[in-house]
C-alpha cells in the first residue's frame, strides 16, 4: 500500500470517528435540550404555585389582621385561665414593687399587647416586664419573703439562672406552679445603664454574653459573672443616657443588643391592659419599633407560640387546679398589707 493510500485510509477512519462523535454529540445535545426544556417548564409551574401560595398567605394575614384588630375576640378554656392567672400574678408583683419602691414596666409581648390590643396579644400565655438592674436585684432579695408572707409558698416560685435545653436562662421568672405544671409566668428582664455606646458594641456584647453563658454552664456564680460583664461593657447601675437589655435575658440578640435612650423610657406612663393599667415606656411607639420594627401595629405573617396552653389542654382536671391557684392569688392580693 502506497503512502498516499495509507493517509487516505486514516483520513477516512478519522472521518468516520468524527461523524460518529458528531452524531452522538448532536443526540446528547438534543436530549439535554429536551431535559432543559422540561426543567424550565417545571420551574415555571413552581413559580406559579409559589405565587398562588403567597397570595393565599397574604389573604390569611389580612384576615388575621381583621379578626384581631377590628373585632373583639375573647379567649376561652386553658388560654383564658392562664391569662387570668397571669393578671393576678402581675398584680401581686405590682403590689410588692410599690411596697418596696421598685420600678418596672411592661416589655416585649406585653408592651406590644397593651399598645396594639389594649391587653394580651391574643395568643400569648405569659407576661413580660423589665426593671433597671438595681431594682431587679432588690426585687430578687425581697420576693421570697413576700411570697412567704402571702402564704403562696409551694404555689409561686421565682427561679433564676437555670439551664434548660442547653440554653442559659439567666433572668427571674415568677411563676405559678401546681402539680408540676406551670400555669402562669411573668418574665422579669434586667436593663443596664450605659453612658456611651461604642461603635463595636455588637462585637463586645456578643463576647460578654458568650462569656457569661460559658461561666453559668461551668457552674460559675452569676454575681461574679455579671461583674465581668459590667467591666467589659462599661455598664452602670446608676442612671445614664442609654439602657441596654441584660446579657442574661433572651431578648437581646447576640449580634444585635437592644439599646434605647433612657429618656424614651422615663418618666413611665400608664397603659390600659385588660381593664387594668400598668407602667409602660413613655415613647412606646419608639420602644416597640426598636423591638418589632415599624409594622409592629400589624399582625405579622409568621407567629411565635408557646407550648404551655397546648400541654395543659391534654391534662384532665386542669380547670380545678387553675381555680385553686387563682383563688389563692386573689386572696393574697386582697389581703396584701392588711
Amino acid at each position: 500500500m502506497s503512502f498516499r493510500d495509507k493517509i487516505k485510509g486514516k483520513v477516512l477512519d478519522s472521518s468516520d470517528m468524527y461523524n460518529h462523535y458528531k452524531n452522538e454529540s448532536e443526540m446528547l445535545s438534543g436530549e439535554l435540550a429536551e431535559e432543559i426544556k422540561k426543567l424550565n417548564k417545571e420551574v415555571k409551574s413552581l413559580k406559579k404555585k409559589q405565587k398562588n401560595t403567597d397570595k393565599t398567605l397574604k389573604s390569611y394575614n389580612r384576615l388575621f389582621n381583621k379578626l384581631y384588630l377590628d373585632y373583639e375576640l375573647t379567649p376561652k378554656g386553658a388560654l383564658k385561665y392562664t391569662q387570668d392567672l397571669c393578671l393576678e400574678l402581675i398584680d401581686f408583683i405590682e403590689k410588692v414593687c410599690k411596697k418596696h419602691d421598685i420600678t418596672f414596666w411592661l416589655d416585649c409581648g406585653s408592651a406590644l399587647g397593651a399598645k396594639r390590643h389594649g391587653g394580651y396579644v391574643p395568643w400569648d400565655d405569659d407576661m413580660d416586664i423589665s426593671m433597671p438592674r438595681r431594682d431587679y436585684m432588690k426585687f430578687k432579695n425581697i420576693i421570697g419573703d413576700e411570697i412567704k408572707n402571702s402564704n403562696l409558698e409551694g404555689i409561686v416560685g421565682y427561679p433564676e439562672c437555670r439551664i434548660f435545653n442547653n440554653r442559659v436562662i439567666g433572668f427571674v421568672t415568677v411563676s405559678v406552679k401546681f402539680s408540676r405544671n406551670i400555669f402562669a409566668a411573668v418574665d422579669i428582664f434586667p436593663m443596664d445603664y450605659i453612658s456611651e455606646v461604642p461603635e463595636d458594641i455588637e462585637e463586645i456584647y456578643a463576647h460578654a454574653r458568650n462569656a457569661f453563658n460559658d461561666d453559668i454552664f461551668a457552674g460559675g456564680d452569676k454575681t461574679e459573672s455579671m461583674k465581668k460583664v459590667y467591666k467589659s461593657l462599661n455598664l452602670s447601675l446608676d442612671e445614664a443616657e442609654y439602657m441596654i437589655i441584660g446579657v442574661d435575658t433572651p431578648k437581646g440578640k447576640v449580634n444585635s443588643p437592644r439599646i434605647t435612650e433612657t429618656e424614651k423610657v422615663f418618666p413611665l406612663i400608664e397603659m390600659k391592659f385588660a381593664e387594668r393599667t400598668y407602667p409602660c415606656p413613655n415613647d412606646l411607639d419608639h420602644y416597640l419599633t426598636q423591638i418589632y420594627g415599624e409594622d409592629y401595629d400589624k399582625i405579622p405573617q409568621r407567629l411565635n407560640f408557646h407550648s404551655r396552653v397546648d400541654k395543659l389542654k391534654k391534662r384532665e382536671g386542669f380547670e380545678e387546679e387553675f381555680e385553686k391557684c387563682l383563688s389563692l392569688l386573689k386572696q393574697a392580693n386582697e389581703n396584701f398589707e392588711k
